[in-house]
């Protein structure tokens, strides 16, 4: 038998659209034990920056009219197209970032996140960045000169 009583726990990441329930009746107050613990699984500098992910996510998905079977759990080739087109605009490592808050969302309602290779290759491609993200040319030493001639040492700001 499947419980909603779920539905308005308090949990670090925001509701999925189509919120799991809990697989079987249990007392409230083991349900509420468990959420409360999910509010300190995490950091709650960490619940933030995920939660940014997620609703990265979440705006892909409605920005693509997807359906929420497809959305929560995530729907692996779903995960590819959106990590493909986060590569146009996030780096790596915020990709990477990106990816651990999804799979921390996942984790605290209790439901499989999909990490295929495909996944994890696509996560790891490097595409040719637009021409107003190409990197800045680097300092020269006539710009350096130029600092430190304008440079006032005895002013900390």
């Amino acid at each position: 038998m499947f419980n909603k009583s779920n539905q308005n726990a308090r949990t670090p990441f925001p509701a999925p659209p189509n919120l799991p329930m809990h697989p079987i009746n249990l007392p409230h107050s083991l349900l509420k034990s468990v959420d409360n613990a999910l509010l300190f699984a995490w950091a709650e500098s960490t619940q933030k920056n995920y939660s940014t992910g997620i609703k990265k996510y979440l705006t892909f998905c409605r920005k693509h009219n997807i359906h929420a079977d497809l959305i929560f759990p995530a729907n692996e080739f779903l995960l590819c197209a959106f990590v493909a087109e986060l590569l146009k605009l996030h780096s790596a490592s915020s990709i990477r970032n990106i990816l651990s808050g999804l799979r921390a969302w996942h984790l605290s309602y209790n439901s499989n996140f999909p990490r295929s290779e495909r996944l994890l290759t696509i996560a790891k491609a490097r595409l040719q960045l637009p021409q107003s993200r190409q990197p800045r040319r680097p300092i020269t030493i006539s710009m350096l000169a130029a600092l430190a001639r304008d440079l006032d040492l005895l002013n900390t700001l």
